[in-house]
């Protein structure tokens, strides 16, 4: 009968639209079985979801004690490490309404970079794990609290019992602690646990809200984390996504019903907070966190020690294992989603025979996800031999622009390249109040969010990233490369017959990289009339910004012309045209490039 209600709830719609610590709870309140599975273990201590509920009511009563609340308008700054506290905090924060952004915790050692977070965010409250809370760094913090308008800096305990503890980090946070009660404004996490017990809960807004939520992209932008608002619907829509994808997937159709999982990265991203947290929860699954996640130095152990039956990872763990091949029983291990970047045929077939070499049915399911869409938007299903990012997950919806064209079409269009535009419900809207971090394009009277990726769709729908493409030649960092103006101001050097610069996109990196293909007028010497040409440009005549410079050099015997006489940039984009490569290194002095050095380089370096 619960279910049955659960199940109403989640037609109509009523089921996403609340908050995300209400969405979980009555996802696994329906009978008492689901409430005494286990639902968290670190290491050394087990949480049921009966049990990690309370903690939130804990964790709850005494932040509002505090008055770190949705009615005090509170927007807080969660710095933690991968343990059931910085879980308990963050759920507890969104029940009394709080706005929490979770922070990588490297940023907060750049006093610059925090300060600038602090200000863009409106932060009005920091919680920070004890491990990161060096005495120096709070120190600065609280004597300049008024300044940065922080109301309160609490001290989260993140003890790191147990076989998996990192004993250096375990000195290293009690040391922060005592030393910190030693500072004058602090309030540690513990005592407020004590003195607040059993108060009265200030319970935010039933219904979900705008920037509930902000996590943070990956890579920086000027060097900070791009914040991405998002709402509790959208964290809650995505499991609902999860919840359907495990219906009709058929990867999916053979899992257990009890699934243990494993937080591998920081909470701070997309794809730790969204995919392997929320949504895990979401489905009942049992969640294992050790300190700093897949950085442990037994994070292979615990795969094999806790039966880790869904394993989501990266290019950059994975990577890992397949040069170090631990010597481990995976036979448990059924799904193995990969995400985060882009990962080749041969790397998957290689990876695959490793997980079947130590007993386990799984092989990589890779796919396609933005920070933006609330994390993986498309699936490719692991029986895929080719570099396919796979179909749409539910809830989702694409857009292909044709730039020829100037016109969107759908994907049941049929097999055509152009960008790729999404929506979902999933998707944040780019705004925290009355500030735009990034802005969404309107197709069709719908608001969608363009990827700047170059999209071919299969023939049989499915959708594979061939590269980046943005109307300026525009990389992730922002930064935009004038190729007309490069073109011109090269091509006019004494020796160069023509040139062309176009992005070539690096899919390890998944960003553009500029290669500029130069044609010379012949000579002994052309390496020397490229280099001189680049060093008139950018050095002498100062006409370029030299972040304009080019990361590689293309020496070709002729530059494509197209039918008007115009350099032909897709074929050069395509790879049709080859030459010798070189890299370009300018040489800086006081922050001004003084020279610039051409150096051999292979093919796609």
């Amino acid at each position: 009968e619960q279910l049955a209600k659960v199940q109403k709830r989640l037609d109509s719609g009523e089921l996403t639209d609340q908050k995300c610590w209400s969405f979980i709870r009555e996802l696994n309140s329906y009978c008492a079985e689901r409430l005494d599975r286990i639902a968290v273990r670190d290491g050394y201590r087990t949480y049921t979801y009966r049990q990690m509920f309370r903690y939130w009511e804990k964790y709850a009563e005494a932040f509002s004690g505090v008055h770190i609340t949705g009615r005090n308008h509170s927007r807080v700054g969660l710095i933690g490490v991968q343990q059931t506290e910085t879980i308990f905090a963050f759920y507890a924060l969104n029940m009394t309404g709080a706005s929490v952004s979770l922070i990588y915790h490297l940023d907060l050692y750049d006093e610059k970079r925090i300060r600038t977070m602090i200000e863009r965010e409106k932060i009005t409250d920091l919680v920070i794990s004890e491990v990161y809370a060096f005495p120096k760094v709070m120190k600065g913090l609280l004597r300049d609290r008024e300044l940065l308008g922080l109301r309160n800096i609490i001290v989260l305990e993140s003890p790191m019992g147990g076989e998996y503890a990192i004993p250096p980090l375990e000195m290293v946070r009690k040391l922060n602690t005592s030393m910190f009660r030693e500072l004058d404004g602090g309030l540690v996490m513990e005592d407020l646990l004590k003195e607040y017990e059993a108060a009265p809960i200030s319970y935010g807004n039933a219904k979900s809200s705008d920037g509930s939520i902000i996590l943070h992209t990956t890579g920086t932008v000027s060097g900070i984390h791009k914040p991405v608002p998002m709402s509790d619907l959208a964290l809650n829509s995505f499991v609902i996504s999860a919840l359907e994808a495990k219906d009709t997937y058929e990867d999916f159709k053979h899992v257990p019903d009890h699934l243990v999982s494993f937080l591998a990265l920081p909470l701070s991203w997309v794809y730790a907070m969204v995919d392997m947290l929320h949504t895990a929860f979401g489905l009942g699954m049992e969640v294992v966190c050790l300190p700093f996640g897949a950085t442990n130095p037994r994070y292979a152990d615990a795969i094999e020690n806790y039966g880790i039956s869904i394993l989501f990872t990266s290019m950059g763990i994975l990577d890992t294992w397949n040069k170090m091949m631990p010597d481990v029983d995976l036979s448990k291990v059924k799904v193995v989603f990969m995400g985060g970047t882009y990962v080749s045929p041969e790397f998957k077939k290689s990876f695959n025979e490793y997980l079947r070499s130590h007993g386990s049915s799984a092989r990589i399911i890779n796919g396609y996800g933005m920070s933006e869409l609330g994390g993986a938007c498309t699936l490719a299903s692991s029986d895929r031999d080719d570099d396919a990012i796979g179909f749409l997950l539910p809830g989702f919806k694409a857009k292909i622009y044709s730039e020829d064209e100037k016109k969107y079409y759908d994907i049941s269009d049929g097999p055509r390249t152009g960008v790729l535009c999404l929506s979902s419900p999933t998707m944040s809207s780019g705004r925290l109040d009355d500030t735009v971090f990034f802005e969404l394009v309107k197709i069709d009277g719908e608001e969608d969010f363009n990827s700047n990726d170059l999209v071919r769709v299969n023939e049989d729908g499915s959708l594979t990233c061939i590269g980046r493409f943005n109307q300026f030649f525009v990389n992730n960092a922002g930064i935009r490369f004038d190729a007309g103006l490069i073109e011109n101001a090269v091509t006019a050097q004494p020796g160069i017959a023509a040139c062309g610069i176009v992005p070539e996109f690096h899919k390890m990196i998944h960003d553009n990289v500029p290669i500029l293909y130069v044609e010379t007028t012949g000579g002994a010497d052309e390496l020397g009339t490229v280099r001189d040409a680049l060093i008139q440009v950018f050095i002498n005549d100062g006409k370029l910004a030299d972040t304009n410079l080019p990361s590689q050099v293309v020496l070709v015997e002729k530059i494509p012309l197209n039918a008007g006489g115009k350099v032909d940039t897709k074929r050069l984009t395509s790879g049709a045209i080859d030459g010798r490569r070189f890299n370009v290194s300018g040489v800086k002095l006081d922050d001004r490039i003084v020279d610039i050095l051409l150096l051999p380089a292979p093919k796609g370096e």
